[in-house]
């Protein structure tokens, strides 16, 4: 089955992807949710990373349930999980999170043959944020973990923005920049938005970022600030980074990152 973007969903849709090795995707996923939300948008924060599926953890909500959402029109009513929403709230603003599946039910977990079913039942929202896995091999590559592959591989070629995040090290330039090519092959004619995390005023971080640049012929779009005493007390207290301290270099460019994809 040749999946299809949806062409009548009004959710901008936002992938954020990267390489294995903890370049904090996950983090940013939430706090782009969350500044997203704070400008006023109602957000969806989706966790469609099947293999580590880490949100619930992340936001405290791991065993809570929330409201029940039915997908009408699967491909196969009996396999469409029971998509469970809950809400976020952020201050005086909030987003819905879709935590993903807990271990025991993972193998009945929303595939790519209903994630356009999906998309197109989330009109209610401005913006969706996905959470995706790393792995973006084909089919035949890795068959054991062929359905958790072929989700990432349609929501990093079907979602209107991708963001690919990548750790300031050369290990980590090295594999965010032979990985881009595969992703440039999915998104076809759509952009990539590269951005590195954890970035340090260190020389090394310099270094690494040029690097990348040389050797993926691509240019860093954003870089966020590596902060480990903000972004620990906010997985301590099970929230985004800004209700722990707004103030934070952390925040402000999470926020840059929000208002520069709403120009695109």
């Amino acid at each position: 089955m040749k999946l299809q973007a949806p062409t009548s969903v009004e959710a901008r849709t936002i992938g954020i992807w990267g390489p294995h090795g903890s370049s904090g995707k996950s983090t940013i996923a939430i706090n782009l949710a969350e500044s997203l939300a704070n400008s006023g948008l109602r957000v969806l924060l989706v966790d469609a990373d099947l293999a580590n599926p880490s949100l619930a953890i992340m936001l405290g909500r791991d065993g809570i349930a929330g409201r029940g959402v039915t997908l009408a029109g699967c491909p196969d009513q009996t396999a469409a999980p029971n998509l469970q929403l809950s809400s976020v709230t952020c201050g005086k603003k909030s987003f819905d999170l879709f935590a993903g599946w807990s271990p025991h039910t993972l193998n009945e977990a929303l595939d790519a043959t209903q994630m356009p079913v999906l998309l197109q039942q989330l009109k209610d929202y401005d913006h969706v944020v996905f959470d995706l896995s790393s792995p973006i091999e084909p089919r035949s590559a890795i068959s054991a973990t062929a359905g958790r592959t072929d989700l990432t591989r349609f929501l990093v070629g079907a979602v209107d923005q991708l963001i690919a995040v990548g750790r300031p090290d050369f290990l980590g330039v090295q594999r965010l920049a032979s990985l881009l090519i595969d992703v440039k092959k999915l998104r076809k004619d759509k952009t990539t938005t590269v951005v590195f995390n954890q970035i340090a005023p260190l020389p090394s971080v310099n270094a690494a970022l040029d690097a990348f640049e040389l050797l993926a012929r691509d240019r860093v779009s954003a870089a966020i600030a590596r902060d480990d005493r903000t972004l620990s007390s906010a997985l301590r207290h099970g929230q985004p980074a800004r209700m722990s301290r707004r103030s934070a270099r952390f925040v402000s460019d999470i926020d840059a990152l929000a208002r520069q994809l709403r120009t695109l």
